[in-house]
């Protein structure tokens, strides 16, 4: 049994190592994008393409603000999904230190 919870726990180190990861990917890279906003658009900008499209902000009277309105909610929906997929992994993560913690 030991055995198999060693191999389990192994596995799911690597599982909340390989999330982890690529959370870290998709958060430098829209970082680092941040600078030149149509490369932001070309790479995230799929809600903010449906956004305008539904013409949710062309007759916005928030004025200046209401030209970058889809950047912001597109940036802060990725960050609550980054901060989701981001825990996900950090719970996987201590479960398999949980479970080689428990084989020695």
């Amino acid at each position: 049994m030991s055995d198999h919870a060693r191999s389990v726990g192994i596995g799911l180190v690597t599982v909340g190592v390989v999330i982890i990861i690529i959370v870290f990917y998709f958060a430098l890279s829209a970082y680092m994008s941040l600078g030149s906003e149509p490369h932001f658009k070309s790479v995230f900008g799929g809600a903010m393409g449906y956004l305008q499209q539904e013409g949710f902000f062309t007759n916005s009277t928030l004025g200046a603000l209401g030209g970058y309105a889809g950047l912001i909610i597109v940036i802060l929906i990725m960050a609550v999904f980054l901060s989701i997929a981001l825990a996900a992994g950090s719970i996987i993560l201590g479960r398999g230190v949980e479970l080689l913690r428990g084989c020695k």
